[in-house]
């Protein structure tokens, strides 16, 4: 693999995984959002359980997407520090090479 291909794979990744640590700051957003429309609704309408089930479940999937994409995150971050590794055997390779 040449340094253009790892360099290129690298700002492909760094893109994703930015991209999903956004999506988790977007989500984290959405938790505090549902959990202050479930403390309106509890103020305003003690006994509307329906709305406030609706909201806590959202609040569940809403958590349960944010664990994914962190799974995601973690896995890219791999990706990336193999990467890295190709990244240094390569020069080392070549260095080694040059010398002989």
């Amino acid at each position: 693999m040449k340094f253009e291909e790892i360099l290129k794979d690298f700002m492909i990744l760094s893109a994703r995984r930015s991209a999903q640590v956004k999506d988790v700051s977007d989500m984290q957003n959405d938790v505090v959002s549902i959990s202050e429309r479930i403390e309106e609704l509890r103020e305003a309408r003690p006994r509307n359980t329906d709305e406030i089930a609706k909201a806590r479940d959202k609040r569940k999937r809403v958590r349960a997407d944010i664990s994914t994409t962190q799974h995601s995150i973690r896995m890219v971050e791999a990706e990336i520090e193999a990467l890295k590794m190709r990244f240094k055997w390569l020069v080392d390779y070549e260095a080694n090479n040059e010398q002989d």
